[in-house]
């Protein structure tokens, strides 16, 4: 490899306000009511593609048995089959591609959390787990950012401080 990556300590993601009548309020409102409106359908993901099946399972709000969140499609023996022999495929190839990019994959996705997906996963956490927005935003977006970029720092760190190979 010619080049050499740097990754600096990360901080702590702050957790956004929910006070009543600030926009990050209203934005987690509007998305509340559009997910209690708009119930989805779970594919199952083999290899990629998403995988729809007639055996499907309502998925229901904990604190409203009334609110029905979504379908998951569960798989067949051999949907299960397909899905570990993708997963094996995956790992093969996840672990040929360099550290950086792997590491680049897993900050992406804590950009993502923390902004575009914040207030969609925020909501789906109230719903789906019976949380207060408070309770949602803490264990929601600023958790899992947090994790992946300290995760992404320590593996840098660890790969970056490996012994020197001696001659046989």
């Amino acid at each position: 490899m010619n080049c050499f990556v740097k990754i600096h300590d990360p901080a702590n993601v702050p957790a956004a306000s929910m006070a009543p009548g600030t926009k990050e309020r209203e934005l987690l409102k509007a998305e509340l009511e559009f997910q209690k409106k708009n119930p989805i359908v779970i594919p199952a993901i083999i290899g990629g593609k998403e995988v729809y099946t007639d055996d499907r399972h309502d998925v229901i709000a904990p604190h409203d048995h009334s609110l029905k969140l979504a379908e998951f499609c569960r798989l067949d023996a051999q949907g299960l089959k397909d899905a570990v022999n993708a997963a094996m495929d995956a790992k093969e190839s996840w672990e040929k591609l360099p550290v950086e990019h792997r590491l680049a994959i897993f900050s992406k996705a804590a950009d993502l959390i923390e902004g575009k997906y914040r207030y969609k996963i925020t909501a789906a956490l109230m719903l789906g787990q019976s949380k207060s927005a408070w309770e949602a935003e803490c264990d929601s977006p600023d958790e899992v950012c947090d994790l992946l970029r300290y995760g992404i720092y320590y593996a840098h760190e660890l790969y970056s401080r490996q012994p020197k190979a001696t001659e046989a």
